[in-house]
């Protein structure tokens, strides 16, 4: 048989969650961070192909998409304020968020 594919979105805010780890026994094919709100300030990205630091998302320009994980396809992400959606599409996924 075949490997299915899995999407999952999460929505991340400001005193709701404040990060999120994700872990997959597949191949990642993409891990994108979309803003929900304005401007996402405070990102802050590990584990990936293009870590971010503290960085501010703006809604207008989306810059932080089509990213992967690296090292074991685990990854963190926290932020400081806004509204932030990660999308991530793998195979056999499992995400917790915290």
């Amino acid at each position: 048989g075949g490997t299915d594919s899995v999407e999952v979105t999460v929505v991340i805010a400001e005193g709701q969650i404040s990060s999120v780890s994700g872990a997959n026994h597949g191949d990642t094919a993409a891990l994108s961070l979309l803003p929900l709100s304005e401007r996402v300030e405070g990102v802050t990205l590990n584990g990936a192909h293009w870590p971010l630091d503290q960085a501010t998302l703006w809604q207008k320009s989306p810059q932080a998409i089509s990213n992967v994980p690296e090292g074991g396809n685990a990854f963190s992400l926290s932020i400081e304020s806004g509204i932030l959606g990660i999308y991530h599409l793998s195979s056999n996924n499992c995400i917790k968020s915290s």
